[in-house]
């Protein structure tokens, strides 16, 4: 079957080999297609001058830098053409493990997110020097914290001493107990309250109940002067798995693409979750019996996109009315966080 020269390329995939070298995956190109790959730090000092990597047609590229890179952001340019800016979605962190752009998915209307701006991660209370001098280098200017405030006193943000990362607390109160106390519940063989309902109920409660922290959320992620920003929770799954819903559907993201995004904090959690696990045994309670409780549920997900749909119109119309933001500020927002490809 003879491939489309005019195609844009699709389907990319960036997977690391170790820290120098890199490959990158996209759909099949006609084989007198040229890619060139470009590479940087950030998005805005990839050097567009010297590729890291040329091919003629194929599917594929394999790259070594010429120095390590912990993040690095690749521009793909088809046949000199417009270069598309790719990167890993799970950032090379050393002390969390869920720290994720949610740059590059496409909009609706056949735009993409922009990479590099707008992260999503577990609390940070753990983080090295070496973590630091990562988001330092991808430019992190503001830290929100949706935990509470007895989750946050438990295990406060480890940031840079030198307040280049301005934090921002936004309480959500997650369930029948503050998390602190839902797992002082667990340890004592206590998840009667963990009923299948419980998840969906609580990410609906986020919605319906919030708005006035959405519109403190939104208002500082409308601010360019404070992104890129990174926003989180606890375990970067639930409340921030409804902040990041809301921010995607905003930017004219499919409820699938919301729903896949949504369930990769099952597969970068895994190793954690599988710790929590033994210990959970350790309290005489079956894991399975709190599934939904440990993973990012995506019944639960397809509820709050459901809720949105049925009772507020859409997400944009949620945040307008419910939130009092302006369509207008929400509309410059979605122009700024996200790019023609």
């Amino acid at each position: 079957m003879a491939l489309d020269k005019k195609a844009r390329l699709a389907g990319i995939v960036v997977e690391q080999a170790d820290e120098k070298r890199f490959s990158i995956r996209w759909d099949a190109v006609a084989t007198d297609d040229i890619i060139r790959v470009f590479a940087g730090d950030s998005p805005a000092t990839i050097d567009k001058h010297t590729p890291v990597a040329e091919t003629r047609g194929g599917d594929s590229v394999e790259i070594t830098l010429p120095q390590p890179i912990d993040n690095p952001y690749f521009e793909i340019v088809k046949d000199g053409g417009k270069g598309l800016v790719w990167a890993l979605r799970q950032l090379p962190l050393e002390k969390t493990c869920n720290f994720r752009d949610i740059g590059g998915y496409r909009t609706k209307d056949n735009r993409r997110m922009r990479w590099g701006q707008v992260f999503r991660s577990p609390h940070l209370a753990m983080l090295t020097d070496n973590d630091h001098n990562l988001m330092h280098r991808i430019g992190i200017k503001l830290v929100c914290d949706f935990r509470t405030r007895e989750e946050a006193e438990a295990q406060p943000d480890r940031l840079p001493k030198d307040g280049s990362m301005e934090y921002l607390s936004l309480p959500i109160f997650h369930g029948k107990y503050d998390p602190a106390e839902a797992f002082e519940c667990i340890k004592q063989g206590d998840i009667s309250w963990l009923t299948d309902d419980f998840m969906t109920n609580n990410y609906l409660k986020q919605i319906d109940d919030f708005a006035h922290l959405w519109k403190q959320f939104f208002e500082h992620l409308m601010d360019s002067k404070k992104r890129p920003l990174v926003f989180h929770c606890t375990a970067g799954k639930d409340r921030t798995g409804v902040c990041a819903a809301l921010i995607l559907l905003t930017a004219g993201v499919p409820e699938s693409t919301v729903i896949a995004d949504h369930a990769l904090s099952n597969k970068y959690n895994a190793h954690v979750i599988e710790h929590i696990k033994l210990e959970i045994k350790k309290f005489g309670i079956d894991p399975e019996d709190m599934r939904s409780y440990l993973t990012a549920p995506r019944e639960a997900m397809q509820a709050v996109l459901k809720h949105l749909r049925e009772e507020y119109g859409s997400a944009t119309e949620y945040l307008t009315r419910e939130a009092g933001i302006g369509p207008q500020d929400l509309e410059r927002l979605k122009r700024e966080i996200t790019v023609g490809s």
